[in-house]
């Protein structure tokens, strides 16, 4: 079974942040994040963490990623190399597993098309139509792994 290597955590850490205070990225976001980006009803208010509990929420909701995406990428008998599985994983931990396997950037890894489907990253920029500096840096990284 394929997991996610030290890059693809890494780009992850990377643009998610170490927060060890809870708070909302977005006031219409329904609940709260913290850590490296550990979002869920789990999370309250007034939460704080440790670097070395948000490093285990990391791990756990890592699993949970990569469990999710082998099953989906098993039933529509799809192969991807490694970098291609870590961009993924990172795209998923942002957007939602369901948000994946519902894009077209999914549609087109069923159809074998990898190069349509590294270009759908760069659609997924903007939070409720603004186009987010950070989204765009995240989803070209992504793009560029997926690529590599």
């Amino acid at each position: 079974m394929l997991i996610v290597s030290s890059h693809g955590i890494d780009l992850i850490r990377r643009f998610e942040g170490l927060r060890t205070k809870a708070y909302k990225a977005h006031f219409s976001e329904k609940y709260y994040t913290i850590g490296f980006g550990h979002y869920g009803p789990d999370v309250k208010a007034d939460d704080a963490c440790t670097e070395a509990y948000a490093e285990m929420l990391l791990k756990q909701d890592l699993n949970k990623f990569e469990s999710d995406l082998v099953r989906a990428l098993n039933a529509d008998e799809i192969e991807v190399n490694q970098n291609q599985f870590d961009a993924l994983i990172s795209f998923a931990y942002n957007v939602g597993t369901n948000n994946l396997l519902s894009s077209t950037l999914w549609k087109k890894m069923k159809q074998r098309d990898y190069e349509g489907a590294a270009n759908q990253f760069l659609r997924w920029n903007k939070c409720n139509g603004v186009e987010l500096k950070g989204l765009t840096k995240r989803r070209e990284a992504e793009r560029s792994l997926f690529l590599s």
